[in-house]
């Protein structure tokens, strides 16, 4: 299920139009908007939030690798490596629209598995060429984002916007 601002949510047990699902409407309504996440739980940034635009450059890198060098091999590593990260963004932010946010775990393994591999990669080649543009830069922005990558799945991955109450209530 989406939500939008202009549309708080609801909660899935309701079943019926009474006045005490109304009132729990309005109170879901009123944690989501107005107050922080709760106790022990921080609010931070979600991975798709990364890998969206980390995916961009990657995938923009490699085209201008081709069109200034004439680089193949940098179009195939940019196209390749950046349109994975391309499909994780998205896979990841579709799972986490629909309410399901630890539900793409393919998305999680995907991202991550690109960030090892452009650091390592890119890592030994500036260390075999000290040159860096572009395999230094690659290889610490994408050590920068395996880092958050490795921190979001320690901590349980994306986090839901929405937070239903128990039906202790």
């Amino acid at each position: 299920m989406l939500v939008y601002p202009t549309q708080p949510p609801t909660d899935p047990q309701s079943h019926t139009a009474g006045e005490e699902d109304q009132r729990r409407e309005a109170r879901l309504s009123e944690e989501y908007y107005h107050h922080p996440p709760p106790a022990g739980r921080k609010q931070i940034m979600e991975d798709f939030y990364v890998t969206i635009p980390y995916g961009a450059a990657v995938l923009g890198g490699g085209v201008a690798g081709y069109l200034k060098r004439g680089s193949k091999a940098s179009l195939a590593a940019g196209g390749g490596f950046g349109g994975a990260l391309l499909l994780a963004g998205a896979l990841s932010a579709r799972a986490f629209a629909r309410g399901h946010p630890s539900g793409s775990l393919f998305a999680a393994v995907l991202q991550t598995v690109c960030a090892v591999a452009l650091t390592v990669v890119m890592g030994i080649r500036y260390i075999k060429t000290r040159k860096v543009m572009p395999a230094g830069i690659i290889a610490a922005v994408s050590a920068l984002v395996l880092i958050f990558y490795i921190y979001k799945i320690s901590n349980g991955g994306n986090k839901s916007p929405i937070s239903y109450p128990s039906n202790a209530e």
